[in-house]
């Protein structure tokens, strides 16, 4: 009977912490917003590939976008996004604005090397566009 309890504990334990992790509750999934800015920061490793924006003169802003092996599978690698690219991404605000995140990203666009990237689909490229 202990066995059991602890097992179930275990469980119950696990699934919190990937509920929590994989919880969009902050986010506002209703409205998407779209940002145009400087990449300060790339952080292409699982479990999500991160960008922090400079938007203007404002705070950073946080993109936490797909897993790495999505993007991968999309054709999207790390050498497509350098520091100093400018991007512009949609996806949906964090409830609170303070928090200065997008997620949930619907699309990332590099328009100065002519390649985007939209869920659900393969990376696009102009004939001139950064490609892997």
């Amino acid at each position: 009977m202990t066995r059991l309890v602890t097992t179930m504990a275990a469980i119950l334990a696990l699934g919190a912490v990937l509920g929590a992790h994989h919880s969009y509750t902050a986010f506002d999934r209703t409205r998407t917003v779209t940002i145009t800015g400087t990449v300060e920061q790339v952080h292409f490793a699982n479990p999500h590939v991160v960008l922090r924006l400079r938007v203007d003169s404002a705070e950073p802003v946080t993109v936490s976008w797909n897993s790495l092996s999505q993007l991968a599978y999309a054709g999207v690698t790390a050498r497509m996004i350098n520091v100093g690219d400018q991007l512009t991404v949609t996806g949906s605000p964090a409830l609170d604005p303070a928090r200065h995140e997008i997620t949930l990203i619907r699309k990332v666009e590099d328009r100065a090397s002519g390649w985007w990237w939209e869920a659900n689909q393969v990376f696009r490229s102009s004939e001139s566009g950064k490609q892997d």
